[in-house]
């Protein structure tokens, strides 16, 4: 054994010298039940909108009071997972809550209780989030952060692409939406069952007596709107795409349910076609080729509105332009500050934030101006985050700290 394989199984004594590549597989699959989970509210929002006599004005009240929740569970699980010792029972937790959580949501008998449920569900997934998010951070920090980062969140576009699937049989075998979401609650048993078999990962400020990096407050406030944005108008495209399909009769049911799917998949694919590519180019790289196909995409579906060839198709060419951006973006801000979990909270609790104001916006302006409104803020919230972007490599070009 060389003196660096030795350095790094000392440091990393639970995860790395015992079961590294396990450890990314547990994380991996709550990611993908987190995905199964989170996406069943857009597949399903016609049908709860229907079960509580609401209106898409109304209902779109889901949406913020789940961001609401991941806002506040961003903020204050960072500062959880800096303090406990033992991270995994705390994930592991999140997500027995959010299965419980989900488990009603079907049953819920009027709005206000559907919303209390999205919003005590939103600080479920933030833990889910920050916490996976985190500790593979602290857990593998000698190994290429970028692409295994890619691979987690692809582990969640799994999860979202198979969701409306699973739904749409679902309701097809039983007529109803009820089994669907009892089936994706068993997803998280195997996650679980892993997190609580095997040792957390020491928190790496633990490991070393220097101190904490001061935080560049100027470069963090720039990453957070960003995240903002994007996730925000991520977000809004995988919520109301379907209900967009319908609107605009450019496909019924059955098709609005496969575009969704569809978007979701090739969104899936584009990140494990991006783990590799996130090995060999630089993360400012990876993101101008994101930016150019996503705007490609929305001025080919705002230019031939009513035609369902280029919907399918510039939907799938957005899905796989975006589907990079969060991963990589966030390993980019990994280059040039330290990610503790409290800060990695707050920028997740700025992404909670879009994610929470861009579908209800839609929402609010769905009926008055038309479907089209979906891709008029997908369109400005790129363009935010291209000037962000923009401004961050004039004033950062390079990483500040070692790789």
């Amino acid at each position: 054994m060389n003196p660096s394989s030795t350095t790094v199984s000392t440091q990393f004594p639970s995860p790395s010298a015992v079961h590294p590549k396990l450890l990314i597989g547990i994380y991996y699959s709550a990611f993908v039940a987190l995905g199964l989970m989170m996406m069943a509210l857009g597949a399903t929002l016609t049908e709860l909108a229907q079960r509580t006599n609401s209106g898409f004005d109304q209902i779109s009240y889901s949406f913020v009071a789940r961001s609401l929740g991941f806002i506040a569970g961003s903020i204050l699980c960072g500062r959880i997972y800096d303090r406990v010792r033992n991270g995994h029972a705390v994930l592991a937790g999140a997500l027995a809550m959010m299965a419980l959580l989900a488990a009603f949501v079907p049953i819920a008998p009027m709005l206000g209780i559907l919303i209390g449920l999205f919003l005590v569900q939103g600080l479920a997934g933030s833990l889910i989030n920050v916490g996976g998010n985190t500790m593979l951070m602290w857990s593998h920090r000698e190994r290429n952060i970028g692409a295994l980062l890619t691979g987690l969140h692809f582990s969640w576009g799994l999860g979202s692409a198979i969701s409306p699937l699973i739904v749409e049989q679902m309701e097809r075998l039983t007529g109803d939406i009820n089994w669907a979401y009892w089936v994706l609650s068993l997803s998280v048993i195997p996650a679980c069952v892993g997190l609580l078999r095997a040792p957390s990962p020491p928190h790496p400020q633990t490991l070393s007596d220097d101190p904490a990096p001061k935080v560049n407050l100027r470069l963090a406030l720039l990453i957070a709107t960003f995240f903002f944005f994007y996730t925000g108008l991520e977000a809004t495209l995988i919520s109301w795409i379907h209900t967009y399909t319908m609107q605009t009769g450019l496909g019924d049911k059955s098709a609005a349910y496969k575009l969704n799917s569809a978007f979701l998949m090739v969104f899936t694919f584009g990140r494990l076609i991006a783990i590799p590519i996130a090995a060999k180019l630089r993360p400012r790289t990876i993101l101008l080729m994101d930016f150019g196909g996503c705007f490609l995409g929305v001025a080919a579906i705002l230019t031939w509105s009513s035609s369902v060839t280029v919907l399918w198709a510039a939907s799938c060419l957005i899905g796989f332009s975006m589907a990079s951006v969060f991963p990589t973006t966030l390993a980019f801000a990994e280059r040039r500050m330290h990610l503790s979990g409290k800060l990695t909270g707050y920028l997740f609790s700025a992404s909670s934030g879009g994610s929470m104001v861009l579908p209800f916006l839609v929402g609010q302006f769905f009926v008055s101006v038309g479907p089209q409104m979906l891709f008029y803020v997908i369109a400005v919230s790129l363009m935010i985050d291209l000037a962000i972007f923009t401004v961050v490599m004039l004033l950062y070009p390079t990483a500040t700290k070692p790789q």
